[in-house]
């Protein structure tokens, strides 16, 4: 028998699903709830096998809240996000903290059965609407990890005082505030930040500083550092 808990905060849909599922000889409701909150109660207490989860609630990400609290203590349960449109960022969102399918809010009762079935048994489909959202996920990973390489190359061929003036540019900085902080004319830091450009090929610090952003670039600044023993 498969323990279902149901979270809709809007009464007529909570009992269409309810009396939906409690038609299935496989399927027992344990608890029909209107929140997060008790949603979250009703998992401790019932220990549910699945549970279809509403996003928008009492809050707006309520559903988000309440089943990342009841995988944190129930990791074996299934969610399932109930959700109006194919909102690609919400559903990826929930599948990113631990969701296993989603199912529209208009779904048939034979679609809404088979999807708790399917969720209990481990065998949710991956939807088109996810496996896109996954593909372009890969796709601007990879396009930042490949620009971040090409300019980890060019970061070898920096001098400790280059690399230091181009964190400080990076903070905001003003060339004034450059030759102040590090003690030094104005002719070095200029040269300093021609040679700068000319490594990495830009024009002006502005290009360079945004083009290295893309890449994140700067977040992995310290790490980077150690690994050229720049410390």
């Amino acid at each position: 028998m498969i323990k279902l808990l149901i979270a809709e905060d809007i009464p007529t849909l909570l009992n269409r699903y309810r009396k939906a599922c409690e038609a299935d000889a496989q399927i027992s409701v344990v608890a029909a709830v209107r929140s997060g909150y008790e949603a979250v109660m009703m998992a401790t207490m019932h220990r549910p096998d699945v549970v279809l989860m509403d996003i928008q609630m009492e809050t707006p990400v309520a559903g988000f809240a309440a089943a990342r609290q009841i995988l944190a203590h129930f990791p074996d349960t299934k969610i399932v996000i109930l959700t109006i449109l194919q909102d690609e960022e919400a559903i990826f969102q929930a599948f990113a903290l631990g969701a296993v399918d989603y199912i529209l809010k208009g779904a048939s009762s034979a679609e809404l059965v088979q999807c708790v079935k399917d969720a209990y048994h481990n065998c949710s489909p991956i939807r088109p609407v996810i496996a896109e959202t996954i593909r372009r996920e890969f796709r601007r990973v990879k396009a930042k990890e490949d620009g971040l390489m090409k300019y980890l190359n060019v970061v070898v061929t920096l001098t400790m005082s280059e690399l230091s003036i181009l964190d400080l540019f990076h903070q905001g900085k003003t060339r004034a505030d450059v030759c102040r902080i590090r003690n030094v004319e104005m002719s070095t830091v200029k040269s300093q930040v021609n040679s700068i450009l000319r490594k990495f090929e830009c024009a002006t610090i502005s290009e360079l500083l945004a083009m290295l952003d893309k890449v994140s670039f700067f977040d992995n600044l310290s790490g980077l550092r150690q690994i050229l023993g720049r410390k």
